[in-house]
């Protein structure tokens, strides 16, 4: 069973300990602004984010924050994303490392046909990191914004979506395939609709399973018009088939999930809806819990409703993650006592 949210933080102000170690002065700082996505951390302690903005060119970084050993944070600008080339624009989603300390990520706008690239930073020798783009979206049917973060697979495959595009314009699922000479291969493994009850616009990353299954949420959509939660199953003879396993809008349930999935060991699925609908009426948001069922398919459960109050939170823009003792922890972009947005537990 899982108990009512319990706020962490209400920001604004809060007793609680919360240190600021890097801030972006102004929406052109040199440095980036307007961070949107998580950071991550490296085996040496470092961090890595992107900013949506600012930089030399006004169009987004990819930035490191390096501990210092008296304390602090040095910040370095990695990538300025550049209008004037090829190059990407305005990075949403955040950064994936692999083993080699290659960082990869996505632009919503930018490239090639200006809809959006997958990009690869590589660590040069002499210090510094090279740019590379591995996919620029919007050539024709292929897809378009691509505003979540990539994952990878154990061969080295990159996953991700793009929410709008593709053959029927409602976005689409990608993978990237490394080739032997060079370059990347973008295979489609989805196209949505944006038509009639069909799923469309996934915003959020993708997830696996440990059968090969990949899930994502999509903000439009679904049986009930308020998205819906699509999963991606290999096919023997190559290729995936997309189903729907749930879809939001309908009673006492969430609308509009804006964040990708949390998948725990049992194969039971977490993530947050925008908005919502209870027996009292509309509600700010929820957190639902997808678990697979014995015959086939998945049951909803939702863990909690954010109240139309605001005391609590609200809106719920990204995802949830778990600990080792299976609570769960979030955030949202309003509410709380000083209605800036809260970060919330929902213990176990």
């Amino acid at each position: 069973m899982y108990q009512q949210s319990v706020a962490v933080a209400c920001l604004a102000t809060s007793a609680a300990v919360y240190v600021v170690v890097c801030a972006w002065a102004t929406l052109a700082a040199s440095d980036g602004s307007n961070p949107w996505a998580a950071v991550i951390f490296d085996a040496a302690g470092n961090l890595y984010g992107t900013t949506r903005s600012g930089g030399i060119h006004s169009f987004g970084t990819v930035f490191k924050l390096s501990p210092q050993a008296g304390g602090g944070w040095t910040q370095t600008v990695l990538h300025n994303f550049n209008a004037t080339s090829t190059d990407g624009q305005n990075p949403i989603g955040g950064l994936i490392l692999d083993s080699a300390g290659n960082l990869y990520g996505t632009t919503e706008q930018g490239g090639a046909y200006g809809k959006g690239t997958a990009f690869e930073l590589l660590p040069q020798v002499g210090g510094g990191y090279r740019e590379k783009v591995l996919h620029s979206f919007g050539n024709g049917t292929d897809g378009q914004l691509p505003i979540a973060s990539l994952i990878f697979d154990a061969a080295g495959n990159l996953y991700g979506t793009t929410a709008a595009g593709g053959t029927n314009g409602g976005g689409t699922v990608f993978e990237l395939s490394p080739q032997s000479g060079g370059g990347w291969r973008e295979t489609r493994l989805a196209n949505f609709s944006a038509a009639g009850s069909n799923p469309n616009g996934p915003n959020g990353a993708m997830v696996f399973d440990l059968a090969g299954n990949l899930y994502t949420t999509t903000y439009f959509g679904g049986f009930f018009s308020g998205g819906a939660v699509v999963e991606l199953s290999p096919k023997a003879g190559g290729g995936y088939t997309a189903k729907v396993i749930h879809s939001f809008g309908g009673t006492n349930d969430g609308l509009n999930p804006y964040a990708g999935l949390t998948l725990d060991s049992s194969g039971n699925l977490y993530g947050t809806t925008q908005g919502g609908f209870s027996p009292s009426g509309r509600s700010q948001g929820e957190v639902f819990e997808l678990s697979p069922k014995a015959g086939g398919g998945f049951s909803e459960t939702v863990l909690y409703r954010f109240s139309t109050s605001g005391s609590d939170g609200g809106v719920p823009y990204g995802g949830v993650i778990l600990d080792a003792a299976g609570n769960l922890y979030g955030t949202t972009s309003s509410g709380g006592s000083f209605i800036h947005g809260t970060v919330y537990q929902i213990a176990h």
